[in-house]
């Protein structure tokens, strides 16, 4: 799914006379764990533009943030802005080998009796986990003694074995394939968790003006 990733346009920049420099917002983990390494490969391609990354995490005004495209998880519905997929995601349940070995964990239900590493969503506490089998469906109501308003902490209480958190694949997908955390409940997939690339229209992005990194 990666190699389906693009970039954000340059045509904004011929947007803004002489400005050459092309601002992008992300969420934090994408930008940490995707953009940054692929930055060397667009440099060497556009020498001369420089591309200012932003961390944002909610929703906010690209014009008065001085902003030229955002790449966020969702379903790329913000009023105002072209939308164009990037990659399809789902969230993922995750937790230690250690900790699954001591306390397993087989199904949905079993979360009742484990403790959540919980984080801040949209502004909530992102205690409800949504799995899908098939044709069923299962909202899981999860409780824990931690809470956070970043991802990436919540990821890092799960390497130190203190529960089970819900994360982008992206977000894990490297500490999976190092065998640093487990993925659980096979046959079963977490909510839809999409990146886009949301612009103004007048930015004229399409996707055969995307660029590579």
């Amino acid at each position: 799914a990666l190699q389906r990733i693009r970039s954000a346009s340059l045509q904004a920049i011929s947007h803004r006379t002489g400005r050459g420099a092309f601002h992008l917002a992300a969420l934090p983990t994408f930008t940490a764990k995707w953009l940054m390494p692929r930055l060397n490969r667009f440099y060497a391609r556009h020498p001369g533009i420089l591309v200012h990354l932003h961390s944002r995490v909610t929703r906010f005004d690209l014009d008065l943030a001085g902003i030229d495209a955002v790449i966020a998880v969702g379903d790329g519905d913000w009023p105002g802005l072209a939308s164009y997929r990037l990659m399809d995601e789902h969230v993922i349940p995750v937790i230690s080998p250690e900790l699954a070995a001591s306390h397993p964990i087989h199904k949905p239900a079993d979360l009742a009796q484990h403790s959540a590493l919980i984080y801040m969503r949209h502004g909530r506490p992102n205690n409800t986990w949504s799995f899908r089998k098939g044709d069923v469906v299962q909202e899981v109501p999860v409780h824990s003694d931690y809470l956070c308003d970043d991802g990436e902490v919540a990821r890092r209480w799960a390497l130190a074995g203190h529960g089970v958190t819900y994360k982008a694949g992206l977000d894990v997908v490297r500490d999976i394939r190092a065998g640093r955390l487990v993925p659980l409940f096979e046959g079963w997939q977490g909510e839809p968790a999409p990146l886009n690339l949301m612009c103004p229209h007048r930015a004229q992005v399409s996707e055969l003006s995307l660029i590579h990194i």
